[in-house]
C-alpha cells in the first residue's frame, strides 16, 4: 500500500497541538502528556526525512527491499493516531476518563504511547540508515520486530468488539514545523517498564544548581570539562542539553565483529522491582537507552542534574514473561572489554575481588565504543568520584597505531589511533592527559573509511593537520574539537615530530576492504 509519510508527519503534529490544547483538562497527567507531545514533535521530522530518502533516485533499488517495513511503520502509526483522534471526539465521556481508557487500550496492545512513539521514530531512522547503506538488512529486522508484535496486537484489538467510536473529528490545521517546537522540551520517564527505543526525548529544564567542583590541575585537559567560554553557562546543562543524549545519533558506521560472539547479555545483580519508580522519584533522567540480544534486554543510563550522579538500569523479561529490573551506580562498576562483550564488575566487599554484575554482548564495534566511552565518562563526571582500583579497561582488544599529544586552547590531550583487533575498524580518541580526569574519554571519531584517502587530510604547518570531514562524538558538555578558518576540524599537535608521525603512519594502517 502507498503511504504518505508527510501526511502522517502532519497528523502527528496536529495531534501534538491538540494535546497541548487539552493540557489544562489533563492536569493530573501533565508530565505524561507533555512527554507524548514532545515525542510526537520528535517523530514528525523523522517521517519527513524517510519520505525524502525513499524518493531519492539512488535509493530506489534499496527502497524495494523495505516496502514491508514502511507499510508496517505507517499502518501501525496510523492506527495509533486514529485512536488518539477518537479520544478527542469522545465528548460523552469526561476527558480524564477517556484518557485513562486510551491508556488501557494501548497497554492491552503491548506498548504505551510514549514507548510506541519511540519505536516508530527508531524504525523510521533505521530504514533511512538502511537506504544509506549504514546498516544491514538483518539489523533492520531486529528494529522492526517490536513494531511487528504491536501491529499484530492492534489487528487483534480492532477485530474484537469495542464501543462504537464517534466519527473522526476534524482537527484544525496549524502551521507545520520542520523541527520540534522549542516549548515542548519535556519527557517523563516514569513508566514502570519500557524496553523500547534508542533515542531519548528532551527533558524538562534542570533546576538551578552549582556544578560539582573538582580539583584544578594545570597543563592538562581540565578546561575541556570546565570551559570558560562565554557561550557556556556557569550552571550545569539542562537535561535536554546533556551530552549523552546526542551520542547515539545513528550516524556512526557499523563494523561487525569477526568470529563467534561472546556470552549472551545477562545481569546477575539483585532484582529491584521498584527501580524505575525510584529513579524517577530521586530526580534521575534517562539519557541513553540501548536494546541487546534482539531486544531481550534493555540497558539505560540515567543522570541526575542536581549532583551529576549516574545510574545504570538493566531490564529483562524471562521465559515466563516476568520482568526484572537491576540498578546500580556507575561509580560502583568497573568496565572491562572481553572480545565482543563488555563485562560490568563490582567489588565483593567480603573478599575484595571483582564479581560480574552484568555482561553486555555487542554485534558491532562502533556501538560498543560509544556505550563504553559514554558510560565511563558519566562515571568519571559523577560527583561521588571513583575508587582507584575501579579503573576501566577497553584497549586490550585494540592495537595502538599512533600515540601523541594534541592541544586545544593551551590544554593538552592524549591522542591515540586505535585499530580494533576483532573488526579491523579504526578510530581516533582524545582523552584527558593529567589530573583527576586522566584517561577519561573526551571525544572519539570513527575513521576507517578515510585510511588511504590522502586527499582527506592536509598538513597546514609543522604541527597542524586539517581534516576535510570528521564526525566526532563528544563525551563532555560545552566542548567541540577545534576547527580552522574554513570550518574543517584540525588536529593541533604539541610536537612537530608527532604531526609528522601521524601523517606518515595513518595511511599505512591495515584495514578491511
Amino acid at each position: 500500500m502507498d503511504w504518505s509519510l508527510v501526511d502522517l508527519a502532519n497528523d502527528a503534529q496536529d495531534i501534538a497541538l491538540g494535546l497541548q490544547a487539552l493540557l489544562q483538562d489533563l492536569s493530573d497527567f501533565e508530565d505524561e502528556v507533555l512527554g507524548n507531545i514532545s515525542a510526537l514533535f520528535a517523530l514528525s521530522p523523522e517521517l519527513r526525512r524517510l519520505e525524502k530518502a525513499l524518493e531519492r533516485p539512488k535509493s530506489r533499488r534499496a527502497a524495494a527491499y523495505v516496502t514491508e517495513e514502511v507499510d508496517l511503520l505507517a499502518s501501525s502509526l496510523q492506527l495509533t493516531l486514529e485512536s488518539i483522534r477518537n479520544f478527542f471526539g469522545q465528548s460523552e465521556y469526561r476527558t480524564l476518563r477517556a484518557w485513562n481508557e486510551l491508556g488501557d487500550q494501548f497497554e492491552s496492545e503491548g506498548l504505551l504511547l510514549d514507548d510506541r512513539l519511540g519505536e516508530y521514530r527508531q524504525l523510521a531512522s533505521s530504514i533511512c540508515e538502511y537506504l544509506q547503506g549504514a546498516i544491514a538488512e538483518e539489523d533492520l529486522g531486529d528494529v522492526s520486530s517490536l513494531v511487528k508484535r504491536l501491529r499484530a496486537r492492534q489487528a487483534v484489538g480492532s477485530s474484537t468488539s469495542r464501543p462504537t467510536m464517534p466519527a473522526r473529528p476534524h482537527l484544525p490545521r496549524h502551521p507545520h514545523y520542520t523541527q520540534p517546537e522549542p516549548c515542548c522540551e519535556y519527557e517523563l520517564d516514569s513508566s514502570d517498564y519500557g524496553d523500547f527505543g534508542d533515542t531519548p526525548y528532551p527533558y524538562p529544564p534542570a533546576p538551578e544548581v552549582a556544578s560539582p567542583m573538582s580539583p584544578t590541575f594545570s597543563n592538562s585537559s581540565y578546561g575541556t570539562y570546565h570551559s570558560s567560554d562565554a557561550s557556556v553557562t556557569d550552571g550545569p546543562p539542562s537535561p535536554s542539553q546533556h551530552w549523552a543524549v546526542r551520542i547515539f545519533d545513528g550516524r556512526h558506521p557499523w563494523t561487525q565483529f569477526s568470529g563467534a560472539l561472546g556470552q549472551p547479555t545477562r545481569c546477575l545483580g539483585r532484582d529491584m522491582p521498584e527501580a524505575v519508580n525510584r529513579l524517577y522519584a530521586d530526580g534521575f533522567h534517562k539519557v541513553i537507552e540501548l536494546p541487546f540480544d534482539n531486544n531481550e534486554a534493555v540497558v539505560r543510563l540515567y543522570w541526575r542534574p542536581s549532583d551529576h550522579r549516574a545510574r545504570i538500569l538493566f531490564l529483562t523479561i524471562d521465559q515466563l514473561g516476568r520482568r526484572h529490573r537491576h540498578c546500580i551506580p556507575l561509580t560502583a562498576l568497573r568496565f572491562i572489554r572481553t572480545g565482543s562483550c563488555l563485562q560490568l564488575c563490582r567489588v565483593n566487599h567480603q573478599d575484595g575481588q571483582l564479581d560480574l554484575w552484568a555482561n553486555l554482548r555487542f554485534n558491532g564495534y562502533e556501538r560498543m565504543v560509544l556505550f563504553y566511552c559514554a558510560a565511563v565518562a558519566m562515571k568519571r563526571q559523577d560527583s561521588i568520584g571513583t575508587a582507584p582500583n575501579m579503573e576501566d579497561f577497553f584497549q586490550p582488544g585494540e592495537k595502538i597505531e599512533f600515540a601523541g599529544e594534541i592541544e586545544d586552547d593551551h590544554y593538552r590531550h592524549a591522542f591515540r589511533i586505535f585499530r580494533d583487533r576483532a573488526s579491523g575498524a579504526v578510530r581516533f580518541e582524545a582523552t584527558a592527559l593529567r589530573g583527576p580526569m586522566k584517561k577519561t574519554p573526551i571525544w572519539t571519531a570513527f575513521v576507517t573509511a578515510y585510511v588511504g584517502a590522502r586527499a582527506w587530510m592536509r598538513r597546514l604547518g609543522p604541527r597542524t593537520v586539517s581534516l576535510s570531514e570528521l564526525h566526532p562524538y563528544v563525551f563532555c558538555e560545552g566542548y567541540a574539537p577545534p576547527r580552522g578558518v574554513g570550518g574543517c576540524f584540525e588536529l593541533r599537535f604539541g610536537l612537530a615530530d608527532d604531526c609528522e608521525g601521524f601523517v606518515r603512519l595513518f595511511h599505512r594502517i591495515p584495514v578491511p576492504r
